[in-house]
């Protein structure tokens, strides 16, 4: 029963997510006006924002004005509802709190994937409220040690990538990654930031060569956003980078 309420709440958050991915990049208020359909303006009753359920009863179509919806819509509350049953059921043992943080870090660097995949921005408001949640979540939780090491791992993520920005020039990634690698790192901490940073690059670089071989990209002229993968390796390395650490381990001679 636990997991089925997790299961509608990560649906409605997702709903929620949706909106904020689409209202941050244009500027616009997440509050007002209320959720209306993008093509009409009709505002929508509470039957046509049901999560999933809605977007399926309707086709995928506007109630009022048939224009299709983004299937964008529907992707982020079925992503964001099996997100929060698996952070549940990966950490069984976690306290309310901790499961509270956890949800909304995930749901932060949800946010993140969907704006620069759509949009090519990472909004900088919500990077930083992820950074003030893992701070606070930090400083309650762990020695100052532990600390410490978080606040490195964050400062070498962010040199490296200042670094690699300003010798490009910004043509080879925005300043938003800078500031995303910061927030990853003081997340994840060492060696997981290494991890992610690793399969963030690998995966970048394998989609982009696919879709260079199939022609939807130029090899020079387009450019593809880096933040999803970074989101990608972020959340691979926090899920399975004990895993990864103990496989790299066995090619480390003692």
């Amino acid at each position: 029963m636990v997991q089925v309420f997790i299961l509608i709440l990560g649906a409605a958050i997702g709903s929620f997510l949706g909106v904020v991915s689409y209202r941050l990049p244009k500027k616009e208020s997440i509050n007002f006006p209320p959720s209306h359909c993008s093509h009409c303006r009709h505002r929508l009753m509470w039957y046509d924002l049901i999560p999933i359920f809605s977007y399926l009863s309707l086709g995928g179509r506007c109630r009022y004005c048939k224009e299709r919806i983004s299937l964008t819509t529907l992707f982020i509350e079925v992503w964001t509802a099996l997100l929060f049953v698996f952070i549940y059921s990966i950490f069984p043992n976690l306290s309310v709190f901790e499961l509270i943080y956890y949800l909304l870090i995930g749901s932060i660097f949800t946010i993140i994937f969907f704006t620069d995949f759509q949009y090519g921005i990472i909004p900088f408001q919500i990077t930083f409220l992820g950074g003030i949640a893992v701070l606070i979540y930090l400083l309650v939780t762990f020695s100052p040690w532990v600390f410490l090491v978080h606040f490195l791992s964050a400062l070498g993520a962010f040199l490296t990538f200042l670094f690699l920005f300003l010798i490009t020039r910004g043509k080879g990634m925005g300043f938003g990654d800078v500031i995303l690698v910061a927030f990853m790192g003081l997340f994840l901490g060492f060696p997981y930031i290494g991890f992610a940073l690793y399969i963030a690059f690998l995966t970048g670089a394998l989609i982009s060569l696919i879709l260079v071989v199939m022609g939807s990209k130029k090899l020079r002229h387009d450019t593809i956003p880096f933040g999803p993968f970074l989101v990608i390796g972020t959340f691979t390395s926090f899920f399975y980078g004990r895993e990864i650490l103990e496989f790299v381990s066995g090619f480390i001679p003692i």
